[in-house]
């Protein structure tokens, strides 16, 4: 799916997007990774999320010159990260939410879910996002 996604373009045109809306400039667009590797893993499992971003990242750094390093970070920390904000975003949420429902006999509401997981994970997401930029400061 990556490598057809790959080839017709739509992961040059990704990236190409993230660089637009960053205006090129390389904190921005580190950011925009950060939260849109958090939001969409929150939907979508994190392996194949995270095999779809590695070309787009190889496409900033070796098109728009910005360093890998940070952008891989970035991106595992949103993909991991944000996989805690829904039920279905990491398989360890569905398994839990399921031993649960068996044994309690009830089960936890993707609302109630949400309300209790998604702000914890965008805080954490925040707090990433500050020490990236600590950490990869030119």
């Amino acid at each position: 799916m990556v490598g057809a996604m790959e080839k017709v373009g739509l992961l040059t045109m990704a990236a190409s997007l993230v660089h637009d809306w960053s205006h090129g400039q390389f904190f921005l667009a580190l950011s925009l990774i950060l939260w849109i590797a958090a939001i969409g893993s929150s939907f979508v499992d994190n392996v194949p999320f995270a095999a779809t971003m590695a070309p787009i990242l190889r496409h900033m750094s070796e098109n728009f010159g910005f360093p890998l390093l940070p952008l891989v970070w970035a991106t595992a920390l949103g993909t991991d990260i944000g996989g805690n904000g829904t039920p279905i975003g990491a398989s360890a949420n569905v398994v839990a939410l399921a031993v649960y429902e068996r044994m309690q006999g009830e089960r936890i509401r993707w609302g109630y879910y949400m309300k209790v997981c998604y702000p914890a994970m965008m805080t954490v997401i925040l707090v990433s996002n500050l020490l990236i930029y600590l950490f990869h400061l030119p």
